[in-house]
């Protein structure tokens, strides 16, 4: 069987709203899919975001674009790659004062368990 390439051009593909069910605000989305279970996404978190502490059943990583991620161990600008492993309880989102655009990678599937408002829940 041949193979091909896939190409997506992500600049006309529609931002898709996002929603958990803990974190106040929403942020957006464009979702590349690709060969399973390989995860992959475009996020933009607006400015002030910053998602509830949660954990994810699986390892992913953010390679920051544009703007800042901010995470309880720091903040990181174009070119950085932050890597959350299997089961690290966080919270990561966009500094105050502007929008965080990423690169999501993920090489399972799984789920995103939400700890509450605090570390400890």
């Amino acid at each position: 069987m041949e193979k091909h390439q896939e190409v997506f051009d992500l600049s006309k593909m529609n931002w898709v709203e996002m929603k958990d069910e803990i974190t106040p605000g929403i942020y957006y989305d464009k979702s590349i899919q690709v060969d399973e279970p390989l995860g992959i996404c475009i996020t933009r978190y607006p400015k002030g975001y910053y998602k509830t502490w949660h954990r994810h059943t699986y390892g992913h990583g953010i390679f920051v674009l544009e703007g800042k991620l901010r995470t309880e161990e720091g903040t990181y600008g174009p070119g950085c790659f932050v890597w959350f492993p299997e089961g690290m309880i966080t919270r990561h989102g966009a500094t105050e004062e502007e929008d965080c655009l990423f690169l999501f990678l993920s090489g399972k599937k799984g789920r995103i368990i939400f700890e509450g408002d605090s570390k400890n829940t």
